[in-house]
This record gives C-alpha cells, structure tokens and sequence, in this order.
C-alpha cells in the first residue's frame, strides 16, 4: 500500500512558475485558506469570487462586509492528466480566462451601478463560457 501524497506543494509550484513566466510579481504572495478571510476580525471584504466547481452550492462563510459574490467557474487544472505540457496548458487556460474576466470586472462604471446591477453585471461575467 503506498502513502498518499499531498498534491498541494506540487500544484502551488506550478502555480507559482506560471505566474512568474507570465510577468506577475510573485515575490509577497503567500497561500491562504478562504476560512482566514472569514475569521472574527478579518477585514471587510467589498466582492468574493468563488472558482471550483467543489465551492459551487457550497454553504461558504459569512464573509465580513457583505460582499457581492458570484461562481465565476473555471476548470480544475489539476484534474488534467496527460503530458507536462498539457497540465501546463490547463494552468495557463484558467489564468487566461481569469485575466478576461477581471479586465471585464475592474472596467464596470461602478459609481453609476446600484448594488443588485453590479451583482447582475458580475454573475453575468462568471457566466461567460469561454473563460
């Protein structure tokens, strides 16, 4: 019987290397469990984007602030088998489809949207298929 072992480190390189090759500075980034952006005292939070398909219909935590939430979906890279190279190309699909969105997101008139416009604009950009 083998042990089994802990994909995280390994995903987190990826992760890592992707960012770095793609020109983002990765010098200050440190991994957090979504729990510390809900524990007692944590700062408010103005919008929280859930991307796993597992956190879709999940009861996720009351998020300090009342945020705008929305599933924006994106496949999970890591259930990509196969060459090097096509785990690779998953990884870099999902962060180009994350660009996409953000720069849909951060371009919304925000000072001319109501709260429940801005939360229709933004289920709607997690709604997009080709992220």
């Amino acid at each position: 019987m083998s042990a089994a072992v802990d994909p995280a480190p390994v995903i987190e390189l990826a992760v890592l290397e992707l960012l770095r090759n793609s020109d983002y500075s990765i010098e200050e980034l440190t991994p957090w469990h979504f729990g510390m952006l809900a524990d007692a005292g944590a700062a408010d939070l103005d919008f929280v984007f859930t991307l796993s398909d597992t956190a879709d219909g999940e009861a996720l935590p009351e998020w300090p602030g009342l945020p705008i939430t929305s599933h924006w979906r994106c496949p999970g890279p890591i259930l990509v088998e196969g060459e090097a190279w096509e785990r690779k190309q998953a990884f870099m699909q999902v962060l180009t489809g994350l660009e996409r969105r953000l720069n849909i997101f951060i371009n919304l008139p925000f000072a001319s949207l109501d709260r429940i416009c801005l939360q229709n604009q933004v289920r709607e950009i997690g709604e997009t298929q080709d992220a």
